[in-house]
């Protein structure tokens, strides 16, 4: 049981640097674009851009919430029934 529970802990904590890995990339992205659109001069293009840039905010709004649900304390099997 102390096994499973120790995995569980360590599952949990891959979640979290996966999803704040995902977030840096979503965060690079969105100054990626940003990079794009001051270069570009085609409406057109700028538009594409805005609504990639759109997307990729609401994908980090799903991130940071997320990583602000895993935000519960990590308690080791030791203290919970040692």
């Amino acid at each position: 049981f102390k096994d499973l529970w120790e995995q569980r802990i360590n599952s949990v904590k891959s979640d979290v640097t996966a999803t704040r890995d995902l977030l840096d990339q979503v965060n690079r992205n969105v100054e990626n674009l940003l990079d794009r659109i001051m270069a570009a001069s085609s409406p057109s293009v700028i538009a594409a851009y805005e609504g990639r840039i759109q997307t990729l905010e609401r994908e980090r709004a799903v991130l940071e919430e997320k990583l602000a649900s895993d935000r519960s304390p990590v308690v080791t099997f030791d203290t919970a029934f040692g």
